[in-house]
């Protein structure tokens, strides 16, 4: 995905495209900019991270809405999440 950006499938929805996945961001890495093609929801499980600005923490859901926008996603101190996403946003950078 990126430089210090990990992810593990867990299920892939072939028909739809959609997917469960473990993420883990080590810490100092970040995302670039994109647009969400789809719905993404996003649980913190560990550390912490911002995601479109905005501070999550360890428990922390966050949902994007279809034709959303992230900027600044990224971690200072690493974080491990649970998403439902699909892999085909629409980068920016």
């Amino acid at each position: 995905m990126a430089p210090g950006i990990f992810v593990k499938v867990l299920h892939r929805d072939e028909k739809t495209g959609v997917v469960t996945a473990l993420c883990r961001m080590v810490p100092g890495s970040r995302y670039a900019n994109h647009r969400h093609t789809n719905t993404e929801e996003l649980l913190v499980l560990e550390g912490s991270c911002y995601c479109g600005g905005r501070l999550l923490r360890k428990g922390d859901y966050h949902r994007a809405e279809p034709n959303s926008y992230h900027f600044d996603t990224r971690t200072d101190e690493g974080s491990l999440m649970l998403l439902k996403t699909t892999m085909h946003n629409d980068m920016l950078e």
